[in-house]
């Protein structure tokens, strides 16, 4: 790691890695590949927003990829589902009448179009370089390595301009659950990075360096991040407080500073209320269920608060072990776990790897300890209120006046990683005389996991979904 910068050791094993597993991983094997498939097509034909047939909420496509949907969404959760070369042949390379079209009804349609910006480019632009071969297996590959590319680029600057935490992000941008995301069409290959970036842009620009003002392109940085933050996961709005702990004085003047607090803020309530005033006008006179269990579920939790303690630590106690294993990697359809002990030798050396990445980076200020804090708190409590409200109170799921919360998956925590390692910054242990030690044992156990890591992602997918 100290021969090769960390930002190119990243960028050489997820290049290689995410493309493997682009092509690797089976059609519509990731969590909620399916919608974020017909979302992305939507978004690719310039359909940002819901459409509407016949009193549903849909979208229309060829039959030809409604068949590819339903041929893959058929075996979702098939533990004894094997893909084939034989599929691939036929999916990419047959072609076929693309003229006939259906109309798929899907109340996912209503989600904000940014999470599948990139994805949908890459459709785009696959749709135009396919020529007749514009199949919807060949868009569905170009819609996963916009992704990828994305991932990878924004995370290789992150690395690149991040003070410290170095080999901290690049462990956890490439453990399992990370490039698994990162090579799909999940909006996690969009969030899981820029919250990467906004965390290095929190560190160069309020810590380490008395030098540093903000420039022009730092403040447009910050709002491209806005803009993804609030557009593709809400919940992780908070972690934009930290910016707080940029001094006011290396944006050269107060009227500056809070000019550029009134960005984040406008461009915050366009990304997030725009689309949702707009979908909502679109299918406001379309029943939906679910929207009536989630009012009934606000009413039950602000009738019954003392049931919110309960609630959580039922939640905690069925799921702890459900969270630490999805943080690390569950891939395939959440039925693949990594062997037991490379779980646990995983976070011997990642903590091991966060501990004297902290020692490294020494006293963090009190204030953006503060604001780190609060932010991961804030993103938590918001996550879990979401899911409660929206996911838990659905009948098929759990019901209203549920006494834990569903839905809520490891990987929805690897975003506020970065942010809670702040926390532990201290100078203790590198005032220790064992800190010599620890430092080289971290620098050859990080560069072990993040090539042992990766590979090992590629053993489980092909060993889950070709081996028979």
């Amino acid at each position: 790691m100290k021969r090769i910068l960390p930002e190119y050791y990243f960028i050489w094993i997820a290049a290689l890695v995410g493309m493997l597993l682009v092509f690797l991983t089976p059609p519509m094997t990731v969590p909620d590949e399916v919608d974020h498939f017909i979302n992305a097509y939507a978004v690719s034909k310039g359909h940002f927003f819901a459409d509407v047939k016949d009193g549903q909420i849909g979208v229309e496509m060829p039959k030809v990829y409604a068949d590819f949907i339903n041929k893959y969404a058929s075996v979702v959760h098939d533990a004894n589902y094997r893909y084939s070369f034989s599929d691939y042949q036929i999916d990419s390379w047959q072609q076929q009448d693309l003229t006939e079209v259906v109309f798929i009804p899907t109340p996912n349609r209503i989600l904000n179009p940014i999470g599948y910006l990139i994805s949908g480019l890459g459709m785009a632009i696959g749709n135009i370089l396919c020529l007749n071969f514009n199949l919807p297996y060949n868009l569905f590959l170009f819609g996963r390595m916009f992704n990828l590319v994305f991932y990878i680029f924004i995370i290789f600057w992150a690395i690149k301009i991040a003070p410290r935490f170095k080999r901290t992000m690049t462990i956890t941008a490439l453990m399992p659950m990370s490039i698994f995301l990162a090579a799909s069409f999940s909006y996690d290959a969009v969030i899981i990075p820029v919250c990467f970036l906004l965390f290095a842009y929190v560190l160069k620009l309020s810590a380490f360096s008395e030098n540093i003002k903000v420039t022009n392109l730092d403040i447009t940085i910050i709002a491209i991040i806005t803009f993804f933050l609030a557009g593709v996961k809400q919940a992780y709005l908070p972690l934009l407080l930290t910016l707080f702990a940029v001094p006011i004085d290396r944006f050269r003047s107060k009227k500056r500073y809070f000019n550029c607090i009134l960005l984040v803020i406008f461009i915050a309530l366009i990304s997030l209320f725009i689309p949702q005033l707009i979908n909502q006008s679109i299918t406001q006179n379309i029943p939906q269920t679910a929207k009536e269990y989630e009012s009934l579920q606000k009413d039950y939790l602000i009738s019954h608060k003392e049931q919110i303690p309960i609630i959580i630590r039922n939640t905690i106690k069925e799921y702890d072990y459900f969270y630490l294993a999805g943080y690390v990697g569950i891939l395939g359809w959440l039925d693949t776990y990594l062997p037991f002990p490379f779980f646990i030798l995983f976070f011997l050396i990642f903590s091991l790897t966060i501990l004297i990445d902290s020692a490294e980076t020494g006293h963090i200020s009190l204030q953006l300890r503060v604001l780190s804090l609060t932010s991961v708190l804030l993103s938590i409590i918001g996550m879990f209120t979401k899911m409660y409200i929206s996911w838990t109170s659905l009948p098929w799921i759990m019901g209203v006046g549920a006494n834990r919360i569903a839905g809520i998956q490891g990987r929805y925590f690897i975003p506020l990683t970065l942010f809670g390692c702040l926390l532990l910054s201290n100078a203790w242990v590198k005032n220790r005389k064992v800190f010599t030690f620890l430092e080289k044992l971290t620098d050859s156990s990080s560069t072990f996991s993040i090539l042992l890591f990766p590979i090992l992602t590629l053993v489980m997918i092909f060993l889950r979904f070709y081996i028979i």
